[in-house]
């Protein structure tokens, strides 16, 4: 057997060399198909027709082969069951998977795969991690997620192309193309650095915080504690049973703490058994209000205070004069006695109820048209809030015009009347004390007992020429009163016959009274003394500068 085993391989050999097709250099190298094999190899076959054939089995047939006595690197060709080159690796066979066909659904992992490299995509931009179809389920990262920012620097960076929420989906959207949040930053424009967020579908509102303490309408307008109020930019309601505090509370050290425009309120205060708006500033306004057109401030109700001032300086004011006649104006006026309407929109504006006085505005502008404004009154003012503490727009609204009243400015005139009534007053006193003496003298003469007159009486009362006169400072006038009298008075007059000062004169005799002249601004001034009630004397003093 063995001499016939010989015979063969002589024979092939022997075959081999004639065709000049198998070598054995030198460096040991073989070559089928070539006679010169590359010396890194210890096989080359060479050609540009045929293959090379490996062993072909089926599954059954390869797992005969014995464990024990198969190579590290035993390489075959399976027929069936997933066919293809198989390899054993000194414990089982494993498939050589050529990269045309590999396994993208990764079957082939049964347990959860460590990765310890960076997976990178072939191509920037070109690849997908899942489908539209096929999604990953979760993603857990410690780090950041960042997208088309290579030069991230936060934990979630993304870096957005179209800011336009309004028109387009902007540069975030979180929802569906039904329901979303949109979200925008502007990173170029005269708006850069803008952020827009906006709810599409559905309501459209946007809520925030712990049940939902803040609502924002697709109008834009805003509730805080409820929906917003379909009239009011803000609303604020915060029911009494959940904050006991203020509604809303601002405060800025060096200016406002709040400002507000609107087109009909910019601020509504309301509250049931608490403060609607309150104002405090310690170095400043508490509460200052504004218009060009209409009311600063406009109070539906009675109005208290404890203090009111209204500008009168002189440095604020020109074309300054001395009114004319006060008595003149004031006998134009026509007081009147009358009742508020309550009925139709007049209750809305809760004008005072019963018998009331005054003027009629429209009878005033005949005499002072400065004393008369044209006003309105907006009947959405004052409308009725719903249950939630939310004023309607759903009752009929009616501007009610109307004139009002400047009686403020009636007071300097009333004072001129008064004055002017207190000049007549002592003119007549004058006229009426000079009839009376008269009158004595003339019973004097038909009684012929002169000396039991009270004129004789009188004729004893005098007073002395004030000294120093001029004078600045304090003037001395003395005097002498005849026990005889029963009351002395002196009095001290302007020009326009204003009692300046009046004082008792108790004692009898000579006396002296001191007058504190500082006070009175310079001019001539006349003290008159009136015993029993006529005057006695009467002269004149002249205050200087």
């Amino acid at each position: 057997m063995k001499k016939q085993l010989l015979a063969v391989l002589a024979s092939l050999f022997m075959s081999m060399l004639s065709q000049a097709q198998n070598t054995f250099p030198a460096n040991g190298s073989v070559g089928i198909g070539t006679t010169s094999p590359h010396s890194s190899s210890l096989l080359e076959v060479k050609s540009t027709t045929k293959g090379v054939l490996f062993p072909r089995m089926t599954l059954t047939q390869r797992n005969a082969i014995p464990v024990a006595t198969s190579t590290t690197g035993l390489l075959i060709y399976q027929t069936d069951n997933t066919p293809g080159f198989y390899y054993h690796n000194g414990t089982s066979w494993k498939a050589v998977t050529p990269f045309s066909a590999a396994n993208t659904a990764l079957s082939n992992l049964s347990t959860t795969t460590a990765i310890s490299q960076s997976l990178l995509p072939g191509t920037t931009a070109a690849k997908d991690l899942g489908s539209s179809a096929k999604q990953w389920r979760n993603l857990y990262l410690s780090n950041q997620l960042t997208i088309s920012n290579a030069a991230a620097a936060t934990k979630l960076d993304v870096m957005g192309g179209n800011w336009d929420v309004t028109n387009t989906e902007g540069d975030v959207r979180i929802g569906n193309s039904t329901y979303r949040l949109k979200i925008g930053v502007a990173t170029a424009g005269g708006g850069a650095g803008d952020v827009r967020i906006r709810p599409a579908g559905g309501s459209s509102r946007l809520m925030l915080g712990a049940k939902d303490a803040v609502i924002i309408d697709s109008a834009g307008l805003v509730g805080i504690g409820s929906l917003p109020d379909q009239d009011e930019l803000l609303s604020v309601i915060v029911p009494a049973a959940t904050f006991r505090g203020e509604a809303i509370f601002a405060r800025n050290d060096l200016e406002e703490g709040i400002r507000a425009w609107g087109g009909i309120l910019g601020i509504v205060g309301e509250s049931d058994k608490g403060i609607g708006i309150e104002g405090i500033s310690n170095n400043n306004y508490g509460v200052y209000g504004r218009s060009s057109t209409n009311y600063a401030g406009y109070f539906d109700g009675n109005v208290y205070t404890t203090g009111s001032y209204l500008p009168s300086a002189r440095q604020l004011k020109q074309n300054i004069h001395d009114m004319s006649s006060g008595m003149e104006l004031i006998n134009k006026l026509q007081p009147k006695e009358y009742e508020y309407k309550q009925e139709g929109n007049y209750k809305l504006m809760h004008l005072p109820q019963g018998k009331r006085y005054g003027l009629i505005a429209e009878d005033l502008g005949q005499v002072l048209p400065n004393l008369v404004r044209d006003t309105k009154f907006d009947t959405r003012l004052a409308q009725a809030p719903d249950s939630a503490g939310r004023q309607t727009s759903n009752q009929p609204s009616e501007v009610i015009n109307f004139k009002a009243v400047n009686y403020v400015e009636l007071i300097p005139i009333m004072v001129k009347g008064m004055q002017e009534q207190q000049q007549q007053i002592q003119e007549l006193k004058a006229t009426n004390e000079q009839l009376i003496e008269r009158l004595n003298k003339l019973e004097a003469l038909l009684t012929g007992s002169k000396s039991n007159s009270i004129s004789e009486k009188r004729s004893a009362a005098y007073m002395e020429q004030s000294t120093p006169n001029p004078s600045r400072g304090s003037a001395l006038i003395r005097y002498h009163i005849p026990s005889t009298i029963n009351s002395a008075t002196m009095v001290l007059t302007d020009m326009k016959g204003s009692v300046l000062k009046s004082t008792t004169l108790s004692s009898k005799g000579s006396g002296q009274i001191s007058v504190n002249t500082a006070a009175l601004s310079p001019g001539t001034y006349t003290y008159n003394l009136y015993v029993d009630g006529r005057k006695a004397d009467s002269k004149q003093m002249i205050v200087s500068q």
